[in-house]
């Protein structure tokens, strides 16, 4: 997941749902995160990761595909999670992408979703300083992102 989030950046910028260290946050934020049920990875063909939903307790979905161009395939694959998950009662899913992921919020109002009002979706960029260099670090015993990966690649459809 940190190798697609890191090429979503590379390409993109800061018009990517997350960063790397957002992936480390929300692995690591409390007890209540359960990788293997709460993310369900996707990939284009096998071995190649092309995207991610990520749920949270309260019916939020955060989504994230890379290229953009794989954002209809994503859409399809992923919805049946999201709906399998969530689309009973007490709440519907709430999914959350960019207002500039134009593809992406395409391809689910093509799906039947529509766009709500109201909603926030804070993304702060900030430039690195070229004086400090940027070093990943997972402490002993922690979980990795890049292992979700291993658990249950999707091929074309999410199945839970």
């Amino acid at each position: 997941m940190a190798r697609l989030v890191a090429q979503a950046w590379a390409e993109r910028g800061p018009h990517v749902e997350c960063t790397v260290g957002d992936l480390t946050w929300r692995l690591l934020r409390n007890t209540q995160v359960r990788p293997r049920e709460d993310i369900t990875p996707w990939e284009r063909t096998p071995g190649q990761p092309a995207g991610f939903a990520w749920a949270y307790g309260n019916g939020d979905v955060d989504l994230l595909v890379h290229p953009l161009v794989h954002a209809d395939a994503f859409a399809e694959a992923v919805l049946p999670w999201v709906r399998a998950r969530y689309e009973r009662p007490p709440q519907p899913a709430t999914m959350w992408e960019l207002e500039s992921n134009g593809p992406l919020l395409a391809a689910l109002q093509r799906r039947g979703r529509r766009r709500t009002t109201g909603g926030c979706y804070l993304h702060l960029a900030l430039e690195a300083d070229t004086g400090c260099p940027l070093v990943s670090y997972t402490p002993p015993g922690c979980y990795r992102t890049q292992e979700t990966w291993a658990t249950r690649p999707l091929h074309g459809k999410a199945t839970r």
